[in-house]
């Protein structure tokens, strides 16, 4: 649903645009056609509310997030690189033509060092500074503008980051030129203090370098106006509209936040995309009529929260590092970069499925264009190198493609290449990767007088088996007769009755039991009788487990008695030692009594 504030709407409507002289007049070129947009997957690995996007010379994706306490990194594929941390929270963000990644921290703008991340220097004073702006084409300015959303004004910086001196503009505000607030460097003012010149604001939220011009756009969002303004600071114009046409007549705004152009083969500006926040969409024009002619194209996304679906979206920026896939991304409000394929040939939402231990299925979604001639696809087992084409030219309507045979539990990294009726490739470099499935050794070993019981079933020596790969094996031990489980040893190293095994590569384990300690004396435990009465004290008495005992080194059992000190030898206890009752104890053996005395008790030498 599209909707409009409508008491903004009764108080404000803006003047569709800025009647003035444009930066854009002059030949006109093609239309510019509605763009074919497809739902790609989203961009979310550690983000929570990201807020601002910039890309770096690599293709590398840079978010603010200002809930993840800073930066986040991710690579053209959207995996997340690295978590840069602020000092404070951040909101825009760009590269300085000199290098530096640019991040404003409220009152100021704080330039990172594009290797450490590390601050080197702060620039500007601002109440409120929101978003960044580069003029970094190759014979620009190198210029900096920045949003200052709380003062209603852009400042501007060279990138040495010295104040850019803009006064004599028509977008500077003469009346307050001596106003210590309102610097020199200023482009704009409050509109509450309206002057001739027309560079007012309410809330410029965004800012944009339109590349083939260089004007500078400011998004003026509670105006529902996009302002155009050369980089001397003079008003060029303006266009949009507050409210919603759902006729598409004029171009009209509820809340902008950003503006991002793109441009056809020859460098010159074909579309322009709007993010209008309040409506939950972007709003697309044709930018090649002569400005502020530009009409609208298409909207892309809508309110919701299915992939393709926006809620408070903040930022927009097309990422366009492959030229023939350009990729329209939208910080989205409930914790991702939505992803939108700009007019591409790229087949999409590839996936891989039908794993085996010998063969990968790769499935896609091929761009519904007649330009699409050939299908390739791409294996490698090293990520982020393309690797090899292994099935020559598919067709353009083939959708899927077997690969085998493949070694097996190998992990294999897929690219999908469109092919267009000129024979031009396609250059994406987006990956997929699976792994093929196994089978892996499991041997389970037992030491001592006890089973295995579980996945696997092991009751004496060793007992080999084939187990699928990734498969979670779980072996619990159990002891046999007057013998106790110790613990696991060889790939699955504990004391517990149960291990784990994944079986991720071949595995060896070894269940040990040994005898139980049947012997206790004052808290102290032995395996033998003699080595209990030598600890004992006078008037001690050595516990003994039910059941029939030799020594775990000696197949009777042998106990002289030779200190002036009376022991009792009591039987029958349970394995807690705590109660006898009715039980008893036969130890295998005989006893000599030499001196002192010892008293035994349900206990019987055999």
């Amino acid at each position: 649903m599209k909707y409009v504030n409508k008491f903004l709407f009764a108080i404000s409507l803006s003047t569709l645009f800025y009647c003035g002289l444009s930066p854009f007049d002059g030949v006109a070129f093609s239309a510019a056609t509605i763009p074919v947009v497809t739902t790609l997957p989203v961009i979310k690995e550690g983000a929570v509310t990201p807020t601002r996007i910039a890309q770096d010379s690599l293709g590398n994706i840079y978010v603010t997030d200002p809930h993840a306490e800073g930066i986040l990194k991710y690579d053209s594929v959207g995996k997340l690189l690295q978590k840069i941390t602020t000092a404070k929270e951040p909101g825009g963000i760009a590269f300085a033509k000199n290098g530096d990644l640019l991040v404003t921290q409220g009152t100021y703008v704080a330039a990172l060092d594009p290797v450490t991340y590390v601050e080197k220097r702060q620039i500007g004073s601002f109440l409120y500074a929101f978003s960044i702006a580069v003029d970094d084409r190759p014979t620009g300015t190198g210029n900096i503008f920045v949003s200052d959303i709380k003062n209603y004004v852009v400042q501007v910086f060279n990138d040495s980051y010295a104040d850019v001196d803009v006064s004599a503009g028509t977008g500077h505000n003469p009346y307050r030129a001596t106003n210590s607030v309102y610097r020199a460097n200023f482009i704009g003012d409050n509109q509450l203090n309206y002057f001739a010149g027309g560079g007012f604001f309410n809330r410029p939220a965004g800012v944009a370098i339109e590349k083939q011009s260089g004007m500078l756009a400011v998004v003026d969002s509670l105006n529902g106006i996009i302002k155009f303004f050369n980089q001397n600071g003079d008003i060029a114009g303006q266009i949009g509209q507050f409210g919603y046409d759902a006729n598409h007549q004029f171009v009209m705004l509820t809340y902008p936040q950003s503006i991002a152009f793109e441009y056809d083969a020859g460098g010159n500006l074909y579309r322009a995309y709007i993010l209008d926040t309040f409506q939950s969409y972007v709003l697309v024009l044709d930018a090649t009529n002569a400005f502020p002619g530009w009409t609208w194209l298409a909207e892309i996304g809508q309110y919701g929260h299915a992939n393709g679906n926006l809620i408070v979206p903040s930022d927009i920026f097309i990422d366009k590092k492959d030229p023939a896939n350009n990729r329209l991304l939208v910080s989205n409000g409930f914790g991702s970069l939505s992803v939108f394929g700009l007019s591409s040939l790229q087949p999409y939402n590839v996936v891989i499925n039908s794993i085996t231990n010998s063969s990968l299925k790769v499935n896609w979604t091929n761009a519904s264009s007649a330009a699409l001639k050939f299908i390739r696809v791409y294996r490698s087992t090293v990520e982020g190198q393309l690797g090899t084409n292994v099935s020559g030219n598919l067709s353009s309507s083939t959708t899927n493609f077997v690969d085998s045979p493949l070694a097996q539990y190998t992990t294999y990294y897929y690219t999908v290449r469109a092919v267009d009726q000129a024979n031009v490739e396609t250059t994406n470099i987006s990956q997929v990767a699976a792994k093929t499935t196994g089978m892996f050794n499991l041997s389970v070993n037992i030491s001592g007088n006890g089973q295995v019981n579980g996945t696997v079933s092991c009751t004496s020596g060793t007992c080999p088996s084939s187990q699928p790969s990734d498969a979670l094996i779980t072996l619990t031990a159990t002891p046999f007769g007057q013998s106790v489980f110790t613990a696991w040893t060889g790939d699955c190293f504990t004391t517990a009755d149960t291990c784990q095994v994944t079986m991720d590569s071949a595995k060896f384990v070894t269940a040990m039991f040994t005898a139980k300690l049947a012997f206790r004396v004052d808290g102290a435990y032995f395996d033998n009788l003699q080595d209990a009465y030598r600890e004992a004290k006078d008037g001690s008495v050595i516990k003994v487990l039910a059941g029939t005992w030799p020594s775990t080194t000696h197949a009777t059992e042998y106990m002289t008695a030779w200190q002036a000190k009376t022991v009792t030898i009591e039987g029958g206890y349970d394995a807690t030692f705590t109660n006898n009752d009715g039980g008893s104890s036969t130890a295998v053996g005989r006893a000599n009594l030499t001196a002192g005395k010892v008293i035994m008790k349900q206990f019987k030498l055999k």
